[in-house]
């Protein structure tokens, strides 16, 4: 969990600094901004060959493998000198980020399937702990060390002590595991729906989340909002993640999944809406629809896939989690270009009209789902 912690910093890591980064290597801010998500290309990249390179006898070498890759790459993006280098740099960063992304849900899937919902949960959150530390620690560290290069290196080299720590205190994975007969599956189709029906809910659920996180700072300030008011409405989306998600997720565990997929997906519908036709400028309605937002949002990425992973034989939770991450980062990839399009040609009205579209697409995919869950002992 310090690991997923680090590899949310370090994808968060050039952003907080980006104006300084594309003054310093004189590049241009809307290519520094590209070249500050590249990351996502290589997760994708990763994602895609992880169920080749992953062998589910012993997920401990890959853990280690990809934190130390994008601990590496973070500390060669301090020694970037143009364009290329630090995008080459960036891409690596994110093939390490895939690779360690899958091991580590494989990971808390295949030992704890009990509770993987929990653990998920509980997973997710220490994604959303590295993002609010990195943002700080990179800005005061640029500060007081007068250059942007140190809190990269303080990152990359962390990172690789960390994976170290691993590589000597996590234990083996061990492939010998029994099926409780009662809950076997009747056929590998039915298994096979859920990864493609669940794949497609995290594609469409990550276009959501990222147009909100990319977007909806700039909308509230077009509708007269104050840059802090902007941040504080973002934070407690954040936070409303952060809280609800354990208690949510550890009931998903006792009673089942399906419903609380059912209550995000249509509670998404109006929420998403509303967020983007908002008719005044009022903290009281504005703060309660993102709490609700925050609700829903932060169940998306954990729900669905202690979802697929419970649909799956334990053989094949690698597997499922590397089709699911590949989907999620793809729908990342493609957000801020269809977003700003319909932004450009049709208004903010639209784009909310467009999410609440998406958000009963989502319902239709969790409707043709089977609840299922296969029990490891």
């Amino acid at each position: 969990m310090i690991g997923h912690q680090l590899y949310a910093a370090n994808q968060v890591n050039l952003g907080a600094i980006l104006t300084t980064i594309a003054m310093d290597l004189k590049i241009p801010l809307s290519i520094s901004g590209t070249i500050a998500t590249l990351f996502a290309v290589g997760i994708i990249v990763s994602s895609i060959l992880g169920t080749f390179t992953i062998r589910r006898k012993n997920l401990k070498p890959v853990l280690f493998f990809g934190i130390f890759l994008f601990s590496v790459f973070a500390l060669l993006e301090g020694f970037s000198s143009s364009t290329w280098d630090l995008s080459l740099y960036r891409f690596g960063l994110g093939v390490g980020e895939g690779l360690w992304n899958i091991s580590y849900f494989s990971f808390l899937g295949l030992l704890f399937a009990e509770i993987r919902g929990l653990l998920s949960s509980l997973a997710g959150n220490m994604y959303n702990l590295g993002l609010i530390w990195a943002y700080p620690f990179m800005v005061i560290m640029t500060s007081l060390s007068g250059s942007w290069r140190i809190p990269l290196y303080i990152l990359g080299l962390l990172g690789i002590f960390t994976s170290f720590l691993l590589l000597v205190m996590v234990p083996s994975t061990r492939s010998d595991h029994n099926m409780d007969s009662n809950l076997k599956l009747n056929s590998s189709t039915r298994r096979n729906r859920n990864v493609s029906l669940g794949s497609l809910i995290g594609f469409i659920s990550a276009v959501i989340f990222f147009a909100v996180a990319n977007f909806y700072p700039t909308y509230l300030i077009t509708r007269g909002f104050s840059p802090e008011f902007s941040s504080l409405i973002m934070s407690i989306q954040g936070w409303s993640m952060f809280v609800s998600r354990p208690p949510i997720l550890y009931l998903s565990d006792k009673q089942g999944r399906k419903r609380w997929l059912y209550f995000a997906s249509i509670l998404s519908i109006p929420v998403t809406y509303l967020m983007f036709n908002l008719h005044h400028s009022d903290f009281t309605p504005t703060a309660a629809i993102s709490i609700i937002y925050g609700i829903v949002s932060g169940l998306s990425f954990p729900l669905t896939l202690v979802f697929i992973q419970d649909s799956v034989a334990k053989d094949s939770i690698i597997y499922a989690t590397s089709v699911y991450n590949a989907a999620y980062y793809t729908g990342g990839a493609i957000t801020g270009f269809v977003t700003s399009s319909i932004i450009s040609t049709m208004g903010w009205e639209v784009v909310g009209a467009f999410l609440a579209l998406l958000s009963f697409m989502l319902f239709l995919a969790v409707a043709a789902t089977k609840e299922i869950k296969l029990t490891l002992k």
